[in-house]
């Protein structure tokens, strides 16, 4: 059995070179290799094809034009491929340049060349046997669409997933230009292949001593497989017609060892944030403003109101609405003072005890986002003051006073 898993990213002679950032100066970084280990992986037991055919397929490639990973076009500014492509050791590594458009690596100058503007890794990622292997890439400028040759590719979703989309047995399409077999010879022409998904309980099976994620697929056929060069691209399947891509080409034992299924990022475990990153998600800080006359006091994403004392609070916020937010609403009522804040626009009622309700410039997420923390608030019974922290102990169960109770909201932790 082999000990060493396979990224399937390329290597030359064990070193990669990859611009760091926006410079001029390539930096390389040494990867060493244990007996029977690979880098990066290509198609085997595949044929040739068109990036005609699979329009959203494109090369990551160093300054000198050296294809190392694959990637997949999600829209005409953004790029999904392995972050093991571009995180080496905590490190996050700007790709040189990335090419559509083309069927042969030898004719990537008449493709469409872009730089990268952003790299967006998943947060969390260890190691790509670990889950988590995936990143976005925005470019500096956006991929021109209107040709037959370049057309971004729709994600699954949970709900694609659950009606079937991904299930054992389907047949799904990996593309790349990785090597023809573990440690051989790398093809000018695009290469696609057939394998079948597998379930994640037989993956476990065929990797005793890894640990497969919910967030990782499995995909295999005799003879078949992805291999060094293909990590990061696009792993499709059919929606009725259309192809829609189900996984990010990332590890495995070897290359087409009938023992060991190749691993696959699974696209619709990662959609929400895909959508989230695309769709803007600007994470801004949310500030209290407190009136010492009147106890009023409100939460918004400026730092300072007219006459009122502000501050901010230990967490984020969204400041425009994207897929797996909700608007904040503010609770207030006239008699009391108090007031709290919901993502449920109706928990009271219009008007029911006394409470009235606005809306608060700021979204939260719905879900449990990454970097995300439950929301509370602390309210004092002595002098009606409250704020939101995401520390549920921050003065601590009843002290001085102070009592505290969990709001139905996530804020994010992190800018």
């Amino acid at each position: 059995m082999l000990s060493a898993l396979t990224v399937r990213r390329w290597a030359i002679a064990s070193t990669i070179a990859l611009l760091i950032g926006c410079g001029a100066e390539d930096i390389t970084e040494q990867h060493s290799q244990s007996p029977g280990q690979s880098i990066q992986q290509d198609i085997v037991g595949g044929t040739n094809t068109t990036i005609s055919d699979n329009p959203w397929q494109v090369s990551l490639q160093t300054s000198s034009g050296f294809h190392f990973c694959g990637g997949s076009v999600i829209n005409a500014n953004w790029i999904l491929t392995a972050q093991h492509c571009v995180n080496y050791g905590g490190v996050i590594s700007t790709p040189a340049r990335v090419v559509a458009g083309i069927t042969n690596i030898s004719g990537s100058n008449s493709g469409q060349i872009r730089t990268v503007a952003e790299v967006v890794p998943y947060p969390g990622y260890v190691g790509a046997n670990k889950g988590k292997d995936v990143a976005l890439l925005r470019l500096s400028s956006p991929l021109e669409l209107s040709s037959g040759n370049v057309q971004a590719i729709g994600l699954v979703t949970a709900a694609d997933a659950s009606g079937g989309v991904t299930g054992t047995g389907v047949v799904s399409r990996v593309t790349g230009w990785g090597t023809l077999a573990s440690g051989g010879s790398s093809p000018d022409t695009l290469q696609t292949v057939d394998v079948s998904i597998l379930s994640n309980i037989s993956a476990q099976s065929s990797y005793p001593n890894e640990t497969i994620t919910a967030d990782q697929l499995a995909s295999a056929a005799p003879g078949k497989d992805s291999c060094q060069g293909d990590s990061g691209g696009p792993l499709t399947v059919l929606k009725g017609s259309t192809r829609v891509l189900a996984g990010v080409v990332s590890w495995g034992y070897g290359c087409a060892d009938s023992r060991y299924p190749g691993m696959y990022a699974r696209v619709s475990s990662f959609a929400p944030w895909i959508d989230r990153v695309i769709a803007g998600a600007r994470r801004v800080a949310l500030y209290r403003h407190y009136n010492r006359g009147s106890g009023d006091h409100f939460y918004t994403l400026s730092s300072s109101v007219a006459g009122y004392v502000s501050e901010g609070v230990s967490g984020f916020v969204l400041a425009t609405q994207i897929p797996g937010s909700t608007p904040l609403y503010r609770y207030f009522n006239s008699r009391s003072g108090d007031h709290f804040y919901t993502t449920n626009w109706s928990d009271l009622g219009f008007g029911r005890d006394g409470y009235a309700y606005e809306w608060v410039e700021a979204y939260v997420p719905t879900d449990s986002a990454p970097d995300t923390a439950n929301w509370y608030r602390y309210f004092n019974t002595g002098n009606g003051d409250h704020f939101y922290t995401t520390n549920w102990n921050e003065l601590g169960a009843g002290g001085g006073g102070w009592i505290y109770e969990g709001v139905r909201a996530q804020v994010y932790t992190t800018p």
